[in-house]
């Protein structure tokens, strides 16, 4: 069975990119070029679609984790190597829509940053499968 889990979105990173591409793109609107709006709007789709497409496939058959952007495969983790849960506030660049995010430990592999919405059933679904993984007490509600 597979469940699927959007990633959490974030107000203020939002707010934030979104108020810069307004200030940048008053400056390409009042240049009165047709190029550099027609580029400038092609990006804006891009990231609104990257940033609003995320999503998180946990298989429980497979016992795997699956992360999708713009439903494109961006990797696999296996739930079994998962060694603990913690909660991060982390800017580093992730499959996260929202600076309100969880960190996956694996062992023998990087550490991964996820915002799953619905954060609580994101983590019981994983406990599930790896009931050995230890969980940020920050994390427990």
């Amino acid at each position: 069975m597979i469940k699927v889990y959007p990633s959490r979105i974030g107000i203020p990173t939002i707010v934030i990119f979104y108020v810069a591409m307004a200030f940048a793109g008053y400056k390409v609107f009042t240049s009165g070029e047709i190029p550099p709006l027609i580029i400038f709007a092609c990006i804006i789709l891009l990231v609104s679609g990257i940033y609003f497409s995320i999503r998180y496939y946990i298989d429980t058959e497979a016992k795997t984790l699956k992360i999708k952007v713009l439903g494109i495969p961006n990797g696999t983790i296996d739930l079994t190597q998962v060694v603990e849960i913690r909660k991060s506030h982390s800017i580093l660049s992730a499959p996260a829509a929202s600076l309100n995010r969880i960190c996956l430990d694996v062992k023998g592999g990087p550490d991964l940053l996820l915002s799953p919405r619905y954060q609580q059933d994101f983590i019981e679904e994983i406990k599930k499968i790896n009931p050995n993984v230890k969980i940020d007490e920050r994390l427990l509600v």
